[in-house]
């Protein structure tokens, strides 16, 4: 995986095209706050700090991993937690099944389903995965627990840090669109509006965003053609 500052800018990359083309629309903003949850939002740089070598520390962990966002329909018929999550380095030892896998760091996932099953909290992730064809999901944590396909592995050859992970088939998740429709209500055509062809073009072109195949696999030549049509058809 990559390092942790690699991780921190290509999901802010993408947080903010998201931010920019859905969260902020003014018809979104009228039912639904998206608002910054995220421990780095109001904990000091020396406490953070502090906290990334307390691995043991139950308290630390639950800071640490806590959400980014917070989700809250206006009429406060909802809340819950939203996780952002990218996966952009194939694991070509699945061989073709690796265009369908996505991988996280399995410390926050684990944590994420803790406070689900054990605190009844609502937390959901929004994953996007560039080399998949229908690239953007968002479902409950619990949803991505059953399509676990490895949990808790460290890498033996890694691009980044070696951070243990977990790998999802992704062909089991909700995509994003959907999700918005059927669990937050979000009409139909306010999607089609914010996800046109301008945002799947900015997030195609965005460097931070794109597919980095490992040096030794072979198929670093294989390119994906999103289906763009598949995942606007909710």
């Amino acid at each position: 995986m990559d390092s942790f500052e690699e991780r921190v800018k290509t999901a802010r990359s993408f947080i903010s095209l998201l931010t920019k083309f859905f969260w902020e629309d003014p018809e979104v903003k009228k039912d639904l706050l998206h608002v910054n949850l995220g421990y780095e939002t109001f904990i000091p740089d020396e406490v953070r700090e502090l906290l990334r070598t307390l691995n043991s520390d139950q308290t630390a962990r639950f800071i640490r991993f806590l959400p980014d966002y917070l989700v809250v329909r206006r009429d406060g018929s909802l809340v819950f937690m939203l996780e952002y999550k990218v996966s952009k380095t194939p694991r070509y030892s699945e061989g073709e099944d690796q265009w369908h896998i996505a991988q996280m760091e399995s410390a926050p996932f684990e944590n994420y389903l803790t406070l689900t099953e054990k605190l009844g909290l609502r937390i959901a992730i929004c994953l996007f995965v560039p080399y998949c064809e229908k690239p953007i999901y968002m479902d409950r944590v619990q949803r991505y627990k059953e399509n676990l396909i490895r949990s808790s592995v460290r890498p033996r050859s890694s691009l980044g840090s070696g951070t243990p992970y977990v790998n999802v088939d992704t062909r089991g998740l909700s995509l994003l669109t959907y999700f918005l429709k059927e669990e937050l209500g979000v009409e139909g055509s306010i999607i089609k509006r914010c996800f046109s062809k301008d945002f799947w073009r900015e997030l195609e072109e965005n460097e931070h965003l794109r597919v980095r195949h490992h040096p030794n696999s072979p198929y670093k030549d294989r390119s994906v053609r999103w289906d763009v049509e598949s995942m606007m058809a909710f």
